[in-house]
């Protein structure tokens, strides 16, 4: 089994926001390949498992608030006995420009307290990450500010397209080995 959990914030206000990138890439996925409506489990939205790619695949929006987001992913991690390999967070990340995606196989948090959570609930920074580019051409004054205010109506067009781009992206990570992925996904740009 795997698991694609996309980090974000439950409550309504924050649908549409930079830091809800995550929950709205996992939305997008489960419409691109028809998983059932989400039912509730572990404090979270969860889809599936549906086969894809010959392996069972759950897909979970953390009904947490981001930086609780661990609380969950351990949940989930120990019911199911999936090791951290099988798992990949999907998220924001203010330092990539609007447009790009970085499929990476382990690391730090880079300062994303949602990441955070999770590598400290998991107990190890070896899980795969997706992070979505969220970063505009404007200069950010308040970091908290910025990544809870929603998306502007041109930059949800280039959005629409990411998350077509997110949805490739983590079939690649469900269909080959992490670095094919990375070549590949690594190497998209939108940003213009």
């Amino acid at each position: 089994m795997r698991i694609i959990f996309g980090l974000g914030n439950p409550d309504p206000k924050y649908e549409l926001t930079r830091h809800n990138a995550g929950w709205l890439a996992v939305e997008n996925f489960a419409r691109t390949c028809s998983f059932p409506g989400p039912d509730i489990r572990f404090r979270s939205f969860v889809a599936g498992p549906l086969k894809i790619c010959d392996e069972d695949l759950l897909l979970v929006r953390p009904r947490t608030y981001m930086n609780r987001s661990g609380h969950a992913v351990k949940a989930f991690s120990d019911f199911y006995d999936v090791p951290s390999e099988k798992m990949i967070i999907v998220y924001d990340d203010v330092a990539l420009k609007l447009g790009r995606l970085r499929l990476r196989q382990k690391g730090s948090a880079g300062g994303h307290n949602g990441l955070k959570s999770v590598i400290a609930a998991l107990g190890t920074d070896e899980v795969p990450r997706l992070r979505i580019g969220v970063r505009t051409e404007e200069e950010i004054q308040d970091l908290v500010e910025f990544v809870l205010a929603p998306f502007i109506k041109s930059e949800l067009v280039i959005l629409d397209k990411v998350l077509d781009e997110t949805a490739a992206a983590l079939k690649w990570w469900l269909s080959t080995d992490i670095q094919t992925a990375m070549s590949h996904v690594n190497s998209i740009d939108l940003s213009g």
